[in-house]
């Protein structure tokens, strides 16, 4: 609670972090604190790792449009949705979208066979414990965050998307 304090009173002083703000393991912690993602608020995005094991930098999303998905290989309302996000990604990446996809599936070999299987080219990282619980704050699957080039959270989707409703995130580019 301390921590919020100081944040937001940093963030009136106009002395906030730059966007994305990445949380940053500290010498002597057990435990991140679990972020909480509001509307029309910059977000705190946990250090994640992608499913061939190297880390995601926050930081190289700066000035691009992000689009934030978890799914896993079992939900048959991502397998309807993510090939959409995929060629939505390849069609606006060059004019700054960016794609990290979360799988919440048992194990990262589950994730790595699925994506394999379907070729999708959007990042692709696995939901550990952390992520697991900003996962749960809502309920459902699919959900999609759509965060503008100053990272501001400007949609959720907590359900399946069809195709006019994935072609429409372009708006935000």
């Amino acid at each position: 609670m301390k921590r919020r304090r100081v944040l937001k009173s940093l963030t009136q002083a106009g002395m906030a972090l730059s966007w994305p703000r990445c949380a940053l393991p500290q010498q002597g912690t057990a435990q991140l604190p679990i972020p909480e993602w509001k509307l029309g608020e910059r977000a705190r995005f946990l250090p994640l790792t992608r499913l061939d094991g190297t880390q995601i930098d926050w930081t190289s999303y700066r000035l691009k449009v992000l689009i934030l998905v978890f799914w896993a290989s079992w939900c048959p309302f991502c397998a309807r949705q993510n090939p959409l996000l995929d060629r939505l990604y390849r069609s606006q990446r060059d004019r700054g979208l960016a794609m990290v996809t979360i799988s919440i599936d048992k194990t990262p070999e589950l994730a790595r066979q699925y994506v394999a299987k379907h070729a999708y080219e959007f990042e692709v990282g696995f939901a550990t414990a952390p992520w697991q619980a900003v996962f749960r704050q809502r309920k459902g699957l699919p959900q999609l965050f759509v965060f503008d080039r100053a990272g501001v959270l400007r949609q959720i989707e907590v359900r399946e998307m069809l195709d006019d409703d994935v072609e429409e995130l372009s708006r935000y580019l």
